[in-house]
């Protein structure tokens, strides 16, 4: 079997364009599930708790302030987008989201490590 050359290899370049929807967004979460077709379909969502409708302050003679919230707290999940995925780009995006991963780690690992009094 012939062994490829480096210099053998094709090589072509690469444009990136922002579509004009681009946008960032911000998810902590996500949830979904395979669909019918065997893709995988889900949202990112981003969740916090939502603000109180309004607040009551008082504030003491002796300058103590207090709040009382009004309402009761409610988790919010706000979907983001939605994203489908054929099982050949799952498992593509499994391996580079595990490259970031461990190329996150071994940065923070780094930091601390300068980061500790000698």
């Amino acid at each position: 079997m012939a062994q490829t050359k480096e210099s053998d290899a094709k090589q072509f370049k690469i444009s990136y364009e922002y579509d004009p929807g681009y946008r960032m967004i911000a998810a902590n979460g996500l949830h979904g599930g395979i669909t019918p077709r065997g893709d995988l379909l889900f949202d990112l969502f981003a969740e916090y708790t939502k603000p109180p409708k309004s607040v009551n302050v008082s504030i003491a003679p002796e300058g103590k302030v207090t709040e009382e919230r009004i309402g009761e707290p409610l988790l919010v999940r706000r979907l983001q987008m939605g994203v489908l995925l054929s099982l050949d780009q799952v498992e593509s995006f499994a391996i580079w989201f595990r490259q970031k991963a461990d190329e996150i780690r071994s940065m923070r690992e780094n930091i601390h490590e300068h980061s500790q009094p000698e």
